[in-house]
């Protein structure tokens, strides 16, 4: 559903991913015997589910809030890595257990974990595999926010939702994710990729809708689009083909 959200309704400004009953996400199910694609298709042209899940949300154009109604762990904790905004009852447990099932990480999780907990953090929930309360300070900088209860979650993520609705860029929103999760590493890279996006901005149609809405005292109504309206350098990276057979780089460069 998270491609045809991307490319398709325009109408759809934000996603809430959220589970049913006392957990999230219980992690893989076991009784499927997932050894069997070893004997269909060569581990190089392999690619995990949790993955495209993943990368899925990580290059939606609309931000994704993710509501933990409980408890989750291994990929119901690594495929939502990539979602904007992460939201979790405060004493659920989480976890990644790959470790302690003799499995490694996966959807793109070793990406996205240790830049969100630093490296030390990330090491020691996967050394451990062990669950841990969203309050657990080896598991900060995951959650955005920590409620008291379970029932709190989705009523805060339809507040935030609402709020993003009201006021917000969502194109806004997806490029400056972009700037923060694609920086080239470097203070002067940075700078030479942020400054000629933001002067495009300042032409856009979101920006002139802000100033306008500002003097005349009123909510603003965005509707810049990423498909129609990106800037002329976006995208400023090089993509990667991830397709079952590995290809040559697509000429698509970044326009940098």
């Amino acid at each position: 559903f998270l491609p045809l959200l991307n490319h398709v309704d325009d109408r759809i400004k934000v996603v809430i991913l959220t589970g049913a009953g006392r957990a999230f996400s219980a992690g893989i199910d076991l009784n499927g015997d997932h050894s069997q694609k070893k004997n269909q298709v060569r581990p190089t042209e392999m690619r995990d589910p949790g993955g495209t899940l993943a990368l899925s949300m990580f290059n939606c154009s609309k931000p994704i809030i993710v509501a933990y109604n409980g408890l989750s762990v291994g990929i119901g904790m690594t495929s939502t890595l990539a979602a904007a905004i992460r939201i979790a009852p405060r004493n659920s447990e989480f976890g990644f257990p790959f470790s302690r099932i003799g499995l490694t990480m996966e959807s793109a999780s070793s990406f996205f974990l240790p830049r969100m907990v630093g490296y030390s953090n990330a090491t020691y929930l996967l050394a451990t595999g062990k669950r841990y309360p969203a309050h657990s300070p080896v598991l900060h900088g995951i959650f955005a926010e920590l409620l008291p209860e379970s029932k709190d979650v989705l009523p805060r993520a339809l507040e935030l939702a609402q709020d993003i609705l009201s006021n917000v860029s969502t194109m806004a929103i997806y490029l400056n994710r972009q700037l923060i999760w694609r920086n080239p590493g470097s203070a002067e890279g940075a700078h030479l990729i942020d400054s000629p996006l933001l002067y495009s901005m300042f032409g856009g149609r979101d920006h002139l809708e802000f100033k306008e809405s500002f003097f005349e005292k009123r909510q603003p109504e965005f509707t810049d689009v990423l498909a129609k309206d990106a800037p002329q350098t976006y995208p400023w990276w090089n993509e990667l083909s991830v397709e079952t057979r590995p290809s040559s780089p697509k000429v698509h460069k970044g326009k940098l």
